[in-house]
């Protein structure tokens, strides 16, 4: 399962509230026995790591959520 988080420059693209809301998700997911789960951080907005890069998130090495998408 592929999670978008997705307005991440309204938080200032912050590393720790990204990880806050992924521990959110991954718990929430494996309540249901969901163990598979990859989040990536987005701005829909600015288009950071949507299809590329962006500057927003350096922070993130994963692949972009098209790239994400395709595997």
């Amino acid at each position: 399962m592929i999670v978008a988080i997705d307005r991440m420059e309204r938080v200032g693209y912050e590393y720790v509230v990204f990880r806050d809301v992924e521990a959110r998700i991954l718990a929430f997911a494996e309540s249901f026995g969901i163990i598979d789960v990859r989040c990536i951080p987005i701005s829909t907005a600015r288009g950071d790591m949507v299809a590329e890069r962006g500057e927003g998130i350096d922070w993130y090495d994963g692949p972009t959520l098209i790239e994400a998408i395709g595997r």
